[in-house]
């Protein structure tokens, strides 16, 4: 199973009836809690995803990596899905790319003028209400609470505090970071847009250093279509 904080595309995939999202991003992961997010309280811009989420529940659907490319190629490959694979939740069979967009003033107001005042449907209200109404998150999902200070009467456990207090002590004592915590870092910070300061300061740091070549992820062998 692939990455899902990689890059390349996705896919949100209605298990009753085996219809899907396919989507692409930088992070899949960040997108995934975006569509999440949105499907929760029922502003979707997929009208037709946002019906079948309200009808069939969340637990109908699951979320999932469905190739790796590189940045560059992610139009390139999320068209060829629109139009070999033709998802029935895309309402717009053109791959498009919204990052790094500044929107105008103007547009901005015209947003938010339009979504003043606006009233939900009662009966959807009801809809998503009683769907929410005495849920409790599965183990799984749970995890990622832990270590949430703003969660009501939450404390933390002894093992949590002693591993918070050991990682504050390696910071502070300048202890070289493992491999792994550095390919952490690093994957954390993949896809960060700094400042045009920043980018300089970091050129000047960098400036005659030599770098190996770097690995060029490739998409799934399972995609072999999107590559003919």
């Amino acid at each position: 199973m692939a990455d899902p904080y990689a890059t390349g595309l996705y896919e949100i995939v209605n298990l009753t009836n085996g219809k899907r999202y396919i989507g692409s991003g930088v992070k899949c992961a960040r997108r995934f809690s975006e569509h999440r997010h949105r499907l929760r309280g029922a502003r979707h811009h997929s009208p037709p995803l946002q019906s079948a989420w309200i009808k069939h529940g969340e637990d109908a659907f699951v979320f999932r990596m469905f190739m790796v490319c590189p940045e560059d190629l992610l139009l390139f490959y999320e068209q060829r899905a629109l139009d070999i694979l033709k998802p029935e939740y895309n309402v717009n069979p053109t791959a498009i790319n919204c990052s790094g967009r500044v929107l105008s003033a103007e547009t901005r107001e015209k947003i938010g003028a339009k979504a003043r005042g606006r009233k939900r449907d009662p009966a959807l209200v009801e809809a998503i209400a009683s769907q929410l109404r005495g849920r409790k998150l599965p183990p799984e999902r749970s995890v990622h609470l832990l270590g949430n200070t703003h969660a009501k009467g939450y404390k933390h456990t002894p093992e949590w505090l002693a591993a918070q207090a050991e990682r504050t002590r390696l910071r502070s004592s300048g202890v070289p970071k493992t491999p792994e915590h550095r390919a952490k870092i690093a994957e954390s910070l993949r896809g960060v847009r700094h400042s045009a300061e920043r980018r300089a300061k970091q050129a000047d740091a960098q400036r005659g250093t030599r770098f190996g070549p770097r690995p060029r992820r490739i998409a799934s062998k399972d995609q072999k279509d999107l590559f003919d």
